[in-house]
């Protein structure tokens, strides 16, 4: 009988994990439009406050991306899109970040993080409340 309450003990969780796993692939993401001022430019990133996060929108080859402005380091600034160096610059800590949002030179310890983005129907949306972590540095 202890046996048989041991393994139920040890299986519910596993059991439980996978229903989980299961029910999270069947939630619908929170797609949330971003109102354009202006048609996104080619390679031309364009700042956004978007609700209580603000994040860049620039169009790479036709696809979009939204970059977060938070530096990845935890004591940084906000990142800015440089005109003059054509890159994304952290002012504080001094993190340079390419376009694309990979990670250039400083002491961040990875690439600008991103917001899923897709575009439906001429519109740009954004999954706000999902931040992917950008790409580790190389060393």
């Amino acid at each position: 009988m202890k046996k048989k309450i041991m393994t139920i003990g040890i299986a519910l969780p596993v059991i439980l994990a996978a229903v989980m796993a299961v029910a999270k692939l069947y939630d619908q993401p929170d797609w949330q439009e971003i109102h354009l001022a202006a048609p996104l430019q080619e390679a031309q990133p364009t700042l956004y406050p978007f609700d209580k996060i603000e994040l860049y929108l620039v169009l790479i080859n036709g696809v979009p991306y939204a970059f977060d402005t938070r530096d990845p380091h935890p004591n940084g600034c906000p990142i800015r899109w440089s005109q003059t160096n054509q890159r994304f610059e952290e002012p504080c800590l001094g993190s340079t970040y390419a376009l694309d949002g990979s990670y250039l030179t400083g002491p961040s310890p990875r690439g600008m993080d991103q917001y899923p983005v897709r575009t439906e129907d001429g519109s740009v949306q954004i999954i706000a409340d999902m931040l992917i972590p950008g790409a580790e540095r190389q060393p």
